[in-house]
């Protein structure tokens, strides 16, 4: 079979992120072929779908407004539907006809906004979750926005009972055979908190308590497995009098301190004030793929960069001949508890992102 040039195949991919232009409810599909009567589900994804509003364009790939689309198999039939998540924060501003808010990559139209406003707005973009019967959609720096099950029509922000602190990651986890998932959110002031939660299957949600990190890294995903949390902590400091006064958006007031060691803190599950701390060479990771325990060994297996430049580039997208291929390879994080010693095992050179393992042997 042959292969597109690279950049044609680019620029095609790049055409997936322009702005959803029509929304709707449950709508029967088109098919070609069958389905199988006896395959019924429906698959919800998200992702930013918003990029162009008030006559200005987002600058950063992850700051479109968020959609969630769905595609509903049940007796042969399929139907499909997409909607904008319509958060507190959009509506206020598509109230006031502008834009108020700052995001990830694209600062406040006006300094001082964030003061009033909150520093990031909660673009409801990065992932959506099934939990007791209600569909959530994540963007880590608010609370989940929860969409009708029905027609994906948004019903509004939750703090699940008063239970989420600040904020909820994008990226819950679940280990098998444990009837719960798992997330955390990241708490700023002073100091850095990380926030724990339990979202069981059956019962209230939990605050398991909080670990405090040594200073303001942002964290985006983390690695679960019958017995701790794993965070990976990368060296990387924030200009945040300038994001508190809206002078500048987060990713370009981030920057990576190449001198700096990774840290790696182990909560353990049972007993959330037991953490352990460790120390590798700087490496930067978005996406952790899945985590076990062998011996007296926690071991992590995550997409790794050399650094965080990966993610200066993904603020030209648009441009015209940018790249935004993956740098990312496939690694194994060992810490050993016995020696304390930790290394970092190349597993594939592939490059590669977005990694995803069986259900059936997450945290195993």
């Amino acid at each position: 079979m042959t292969q597109p040039a690279p950049h044609v195949a680019e620029l095609n991919w790049r055409g997936g992120l322009r702005s959803l232009t029509h929304e709707h409810g449950f709508e029967p599909l088109e098919l070609f072929g069958t389905i199988p009567e006896e395959l019924m589900g429906t698959l919800v994804r998200n992702g930013a779908s918003v990029y162009d509003r008030f006559d200005m364009t987002y600058e950063h790939l992850f700051d479109g407004d968020g959609a969630v689309s769905a595609i509903r198999i049940a007796h042969g039939r399929a139907e499909g539907a997409v909607r904008v998540v319509r958060s507190r924060d959009l509506e206020l501003e598509e109230a006031r006809g502008e834009r108020i808010f700052g995001t990830f990559g694209t600062r406040p139209p006006k300094w001082g906004t964030a003061l009033r406003h909150g520093v990031l707005k909660n673009s409801a973009n990065t992932n959506v979750i099934a939990w007791q019967g209600r569909l959530l959609a994540l963007c880590e720096s608010h609370g989940p926005t929860e969409l009708s099950m029905h027609d994906l029509g948004t019903l509004g922000d939750t703090d699940l009972g008063g239970v989420v602190q600040q904020s909820v990651t994008a990226h819950p986890h679940r280990v098998h055979g444990d009837a719960a998932t798992y997330a955390f959110g990241m708490r700023y002031g002073l100091r850095t908190h990380v926030d724990l939660y339990r979202l069981p299957d059956s019962g209230r949600a939990e605050h398991l308590g909080a670990v405090r990190l040594s200073g303001p890294t942002p964290l985006h995903d983390y690695a679960l497995t019958p017995s701790h949390f794993v965070f990976v902590c990368h060296p990387l400091r924030v200009d945040a009098v300038s994001v508190a006064l809206g002078l500048k958006a987060p990713a370009s007031a981030i920057r990576w301190d190449s001198r700096a060691a990774t840290e790696i803190v182990i909560v353990d599950r049972s007993d959330v004030g037991r953490v352990r701390r460790y120390e590798i060479n700087a490496f930067f990771s978005y996406h952790a793929v899945n985590a076990y325990e062998e011996g007296h060994c926690t071991v992590v297996d995550l997409v790794c960069f050399p650094s965080w430049d990966t993610d200066l580039r993904l603020a030209t997208w648009r441009s015209v001949g940018s790249s935004i291929a993956s740098e990312g390879t496939l690694k194994r994080l060992r810490i050993d508890h016995q020696s304390g010693r930790v290394t970092l095992e190349t597993l594939a050179q592939t490059s590669c992102e977005f990694p995803r393992v069986s259900p059936s042997v997450d945290g195993h």
